[in-house]
């Protein structure tokens, strides 16, 4: 009997220390709903016409606006000149005249490596530049190695590889993995296969963007509509490099340190609080309107892609990041030991199949820092030497 009440004493007193903890989730959003407010009286805002079309940070809606400056038919009526920056900012050794532009091309099992789409393609006939737009989607099955092998098999074998410029636009000016390059590999600003150049590559970030149009602002100043256009992009480029923001954000407020342990609290037991505030109208119109599902799962992708930015710089570790097209986040993570080839997809401590991916590597770097769970991967994929 004892026994008992020493149990019910225990699952009380439990269940008191979690809603002390859920209470504090509940509290800090009303402050930051209240700072938020405070903010729009001083007369901050972040009213941008792209983001509300399909938000800050969707690649589709980023590739069609890139897309549409540098085509030299483009509704701006401006010729090749947006184009023509591009080239000299990025250092494109190629001619300026007779470029044609297209988004989402296609291409069809010209390679057994299934088919895909190239984000922006561009050519003049006999020059070839594929623009690969990565703001957070994942590389897709041999997508670098397809793309060029079938604009070699489409021109007959005739081109030379000086003849394609592969630009792999990143936030941060990351490498393809060896999931997309497939055969290929990555030498002196080259690829190659088997020791064959194929193409020439670029890996350039949302910072060369936000020169480029910089540089496209000066030529439109006195064209009203068309430097407003650019100067609400340049603000949309600056967020996505961490740089732009009027109003707070519930996901930075929540990354703040001082809020550690609330967000730990939170991505732990997110259902729990959800059913925990049911009661609570303003803390269950903060969630509706500030959508905690959505910025929670941006939280964890955003802690996991620091860990595995670190991962890519050890020696004989390639990073595979798997994403389904038709979701913003990661599905999968494989780590390759490209000494032996040896390839491990973990399933533990990573729960996969969760609506918020890899939701316990983000609590374990919350909990006990990078380098922690740096070491732990690296144990559990046990590399051999």
């Amino acid at each position: 009997m004892s026994d008992i009440k020493e149990i019910c004493d225990f699952l009380k007193k439990y269940r008191q220390v979690k809603n002390k903890k859920l209470e504090e989730v509940c509290h800090l959003l009303k402050k930051f709903k209240k700072q938020k407010e405070e903010m729009k009286l001083r007369g901050f805002n972040d009213f941008n016409y792209i983001e509300l079309l399909k938000g800050f940070d969707d690649e589709n809606t980023h590739s069609k606006i890139i897309a549409e400056f540098l085509n030299p038919d483009g509704s701006h009526y401006q010729g090749k000149i947006f184009l023509e920056n591009f080239f000299r900012t990025l250092d494109i050794p190629f001619n300026i005249d007779n470029w044609n532009v297209i988004t989402e091309r296609f291409v069809r099992n010209c390679v057994d490596k299934g088919q895909g789409r190239i984000d922006i393609y561009m050519t003049n006939g006999k020059k070839h530049i594929i623009l690969e737009n990565k703001i957070g989607a994942g590389d897709q099955e041999a997508q670098i190695f397809k793309y060029v092998e079938c604009l070699y098999k489409e021109n007959e074998d005739s081109l030379k590889p000086e003849d394609i410029f592969v630009l792999y636009l990143t936030k941060n000016k990351s490498f393809p993995s060896k999931y997309s390059l497939d055969n290929y590999e990555i030498k002196n600003g080259y690829l190659e296969n088997n020791g064959e150049i194929k193409a020439k590559i670029k890996c350039i970030s949302y910072d060369e963007i936000f020169k480029w149009m910089q540089e496209n602002l000066k030529e439109v100043e006195n064209i009203t509509n068309l430097s407003e256009a650019i100067k609400q992009y340049i603000k949309v480029v600056k967020k996505i490099l961490g740089e732009e923001e009027n109003i707070m954000n519930l996901k930075d407020y929540l990354l703040k340190e001082e809020h550690r342990e609330v967000l730990i609290t939170l991505i732990e037991n997110k259902n729990e609080f959800e059913k925990y505030v049911k009661n609570d109208e303003e803390c269950q119109k903060i969630i509706e309107e500030e959508k905690l599902g959505e910025v929670l799962a941006k939280i964890i992708d955003e802690i996991n892609y620091k860990v595995l930015d670190k991962l890519k710089n050890i020696p004989d570790l390639n990073i595979i990041i798997e994403k389904n097209e038709n979701s913003k986040y990661i599905d999968k993570l494989c780590i390759e030991n490209k000494k032996n080839n040896k390839l491990i997809c973990p399933e533990w401590p990573y729960n996969f199949v969760s609506k918020y991916a890899f939701k316990e590597l983000a609590l374990e770097v919350l909990k006990n820092g990078e380098n922690n769970i740096i070491e732990k991967i690296i144990k559990l994929v046990t590399i051999e030497q």
